[in-house]
């Protein structure tokens, strides 16, 4: 589970059943003998990347505000799914056009519910072993509509996905960061 800010690089996660990274990188040319920097953020710089930096489009997709004006309930610590209907429900209400490589943000409500906890409460979310937290649909579906339209994806969930995963075939981090079996 990923919580905090930060962002995650292609070779964070491997692909397990192609035992390979993103286009095709494997361990050995990350940590073997010949180990080489593809795929690594650490080899970046700004003669590398060029003084604009990063740049992409971003596209807020506010499901707290859709979900308060059509009456749908949800609990950030419920378990719950945003699923890729209500994500593309919430793009059209919004009039946002997607297009290939936007940066995907996702506002689910979770900053304005956690905001709302007392210190007590929030003491013993933190001491929940396994935390139910609600987040993004793990489907093949909604994977497919994030690869094939953003470069990067964040929310301001705990977790971008719903946690813990109960879906094994659909872990983010491997066809998120490394593809789709590379």
């Amino acid at each position: 589970m990923d919580a905090g800010i930060g962002r995650d690089g292609l070779r964070q996660v491997a692909h397990q059943k192609a035992e390979s990274f993103y286009g095709g990188v494997t361990l050995n040319d990350i940590d073997g003998p010949n180990q080489t920097n593809v795929n690594g953020i650490h080899g970046l710089t700004p003669d590398s990347v060029g003084p604009e930096g990063f740049v992409g489009r971003d596209v807020l997709l506010n499901s707290e505000l859709w979900r308060s004006t059509n009456g749908v309930t949800y609990d950030p610590y419920g378990g719950q799914y945003i699923t890729l209907d209500h994500l593309k429900a919430v793009a059209e209400v919004q009039g946002t056009r997607i297009g290939f490589g936007d940066i995907l943000f996702i506002r689910s409500g979770y900053i304005a519910a956690y905001n709302k906890l007392s210190d007590q409460q929030r003491l013993e979310r933190a001491d929940i072993d396994t935390p139910s937290l609600s987040g993004v649909e793990r489907t093949e579906g909604l994977l497919e509509w994030i690869w094939e339209n953003f470069s990067a994806v964040a929310g301001d969930m705990s977790a971008f996905g719903r946690f813990p995963e109960t879906e094994r075939d659909w872990h983010f981090h491997e066809v998120l960061l490394a593809g789709w079996e590379c």
